[in-house]
Formats: structure tokens, C-alpha cells, sequence
């Protein structure tokens, strides 16, 4: 049905200008080039139709696509808005291949400095071994619990994208 709804979602993201007027979101100007990088920070747009997505066949395989190829300082930005903090547990550890099972000789990370400074309200661990680490390593100097997630690991296929999105969620009531 031609609504016109993909021609609003190509205005507000800036790919199509208006001809007459402006298109303010969140205070950013569409039609201002300069501002482009900004405006595509806060919008995207993904396809219902697995058939019609840009490069590959999954809403999040494009996601991650588009996360990957941010620049360190988007990245930042990005998790600084979102309150968000990403650190190892292991400052550094032996490992072979990616395999989990074959990490030894561990040196914890510090997070004295982050959580003293920062308001974490809750620690994630993604996959068991992370799990275990903090749980061994980190958990008795600092005595803050961690939620174990699942591994987002590609060698760990075993959940299906649905279910680890469900899973994720638990992170939401935290923001």
C-alpha cells in the first residue's frame, strides 16, 4: 500500500531532502550535509522483508555489520550516551585459538578505577568462562554481583538469534 512510508524514513534519515521546509530530528537539520554523520547516529533504518536488507539476510547481522565499521570514537560515543562501560575481565591470559577452555595463566583486570569513579549499577558477563573469571578473580575484591549472559560468540551457535535477544533484555531495566 503506497502510504508513503518508506519516502518518511528516507526524509527523516536524510537520504531524500525535502523540497520545501526542513525536517528537524532531535534538532538536526536533514537537509545539512555537515550534520549527515550525526543524523545517521540516531536513525537507521531496517527492512522487514529478510530479502530487501542491505548486505545480509538478518536485521542483526547488519547491525553488527554497521557496529564493527564505526570508528573507535563512534564506539565511544555511542556507549557513553548509552551509559554503557565495556571491560574484559582478563587484563590478559594464555589462550589457544578462541577456545575457552584453554585459558590459563590469568591476570585479572583492575576495575577499582571504574567502579569508584562511575555509578555502575549492574556487571554483565557474557558466556560462562567470563562468568567464571569474574566469579573467581573479580567478585571477591569488589563484591559486586555479575548477570551471566550467554556468549554472543559465533563459535557459540548453539542459541538462535531470537533467544539471545530475549536474553539481552534483561540488560533494559538497567539503562
Amino acid at each position: 500500500m503506497a502510504l508513503g512510508k518508506s519516502t518518511f524514513l528516507n526524509l527523516i534519515s536524510g537520504i531524500f531532502k525535502p523540497t520545501k521546509g526542513e525536517i528537524l530530528v532531535d534538532g538536526i537539520n536533514t537537509k545539512n550535509k555537515k550534520d549527515f554523520l550525526n543524523l545517521r547516529k540516531k536513525i537507521g533504518i531496517v527492512f522487514q522483508n529478510p530479502d530487501t536488507q542491505i548486505l545480509f539476510p538478518r536485521v542483526y547481522d547488519d547491525i553488527e555489520f554497521a557496529l564493527k565499521n564505526l570508528k573507535i570514537e563512534d564506539k565511544k560515543e555511542f556507549c557513553l550516551t548509552h551509559h554503557i562501560a565495556l571491560w574484559d575481565t582478563c587484563a590478559s591470559c594464555e589462550i589457544t585459538s578462541s577456545s575457552d577452555s584453554s585459558i590459563k595463566n590469568i591476570v585479572p583486570n583492575d576495575l577499582s578505577l571504574i567502579l569508584e569513579k562511575a555509578n555502575i549499577v549492574q556487571i554483565f558477563t557474557t558466556g560462562k568462562k567470563a562468568h567464571e573469571i569474574y566469579q573467581k578473580y573479580l567478585y571477591p575484591v569488589y563484591k559486586k554481583e555479575d548477570i551471566c549472559l550467554s556468549s554472543t560468540s559465533p563459535a557459540n551457535a548453539k542459541k538462535k538469534l531470537e533467544d539471545l535477544v530475549e536474553e539481552y533484555k534483561k540488560i533494559i531495566k538497567f539503562l
